[in-house]
């Protein structure tokens, strides 16, 4: 009868093997670990970049019924909730993939144009895993001169001529009349303009 010794050259395969096959396990499982957590930093990036966009949109839905209201519009706040000098609203529906939901809240303080508006608007995603991305943006609104600058140039700008006159128009009224004048400001970069006689 033949008995088999410790050092068998069969044995220290199978160990060998088995040492192998566990580091090759150990390296799999952390490539897919990282690949995991890679993932998932790209979607928190991705949701991100969406939640500015809606606070973006939230914003440009404050600033146009702004812009209806200075143009007299009495639709302008129409499904706002109004309270004092205060405005806000809700905007849902906002789909991605992978079901993910996003919503922006808006709220407009002064917005009656009292005094100078502050529009604060908040772009929410709701993943299906992981916390809510949220992205805030808040803008405070000052009035200037409908035409604050009415000829402006880069460098400089030169009349010439003896009657150089500066008129301006608002679009918005029907017919141009030369005769109701406007106040126009000159502005440049670099240079005072130089009128030449």
């Amino acid at each position: 009868m033949k008995t088999a010794s410790l050092s068998s050259p069969r044995g220290s395969v199978l160990i060998t093997a088995m040492i192998l096959t566990l580091a090759i396990g150990i390296s799999l499982v952390s490539f897919l670990s990282l690949g995991q957590t890679t993932l998932e930093i790209s979607n928190r990036a991705f949701h991100s970049n969406a939640s500015m966009n809606l606070a973006e949109s939230g914003l440009e839905q404050a600033m146009w019924s702004i812009g209806k209201a200075v143009d007299g519009d009495a639709s302008a706040w129409t499904g706002w909730t109004i309270s004092g000098a205060n405005a806000w609203r809700k905007f849902t529906g906002f789909s991605f993939d992978a079901n993910t939901n996003g919503y922006v809240r808006v709220y407009v303080r002064n917005y009656a144009l009292a005094t100078a508006p502050t529009i604060i608007a908040r772009g929410t995603i709701t993943p299906v895993r992981g916390p809510s991305i949220e992205k805030w943006v808040v803008v405070t609104l000052f009035q200037r001169s409908l035409f604050a600058n009415g000829l402006v140039a880069k460098d400089t700008l030169t009349f010439t001529g003896g009657n150089a006159v500066v008129d301006s128009f608002d679009s918005r009224q029907a017919v141009y009349n030369a005769n109701l004048g406007g106040a126009s400001s000159i502005a440049t970069t670099t240079a005072v303009p130089a009128v030449h006689p």
